[in-house]
């Protein structure tokens, strides 16, 4: 089991839920594919149309940041918790 928490503009596709949690674990790819199948809508707006994840957005399995790690095919063990959050950018 992994749990996953959502930024507030997710959780209306969560049932307004800021963590859920998935069976599938693996690489990051597996749990954004299974995150997307229990609730969807999730998938379509953390990915691009290539599979790739947005540029606005990080991903973190624990406290490692996939796109220094091995991105979407980051390993994630079960119990570990993935965090899904929009970049902060400012001038």
């Amino acid at each position: 089991m992994v749990t996953v928490g959502l930024p507030s503009y997710l959780q209306q596709f969560a049932d307004g839920k800021d963590r859920v949690e998935v069976d599938s674990g693996g690489s990051l790819r597996n749990v954004l594919s299974e995150l997307g199948k229990l609730h969807p809508g999730v998938e379509t707006r953390v990915l691009t149309e290539q599979g790739e994840v947005r540029p606005h957005i990080n991903v973190f399995v624990g406290e490692r940041n996939c796109r220094f790690e091995k991105g979407l095919e980051t390993d994630v063990p079960d119990g570990a918790e993935v965090m899904i959050l929009t970049a902060v950018s400012g001038g």
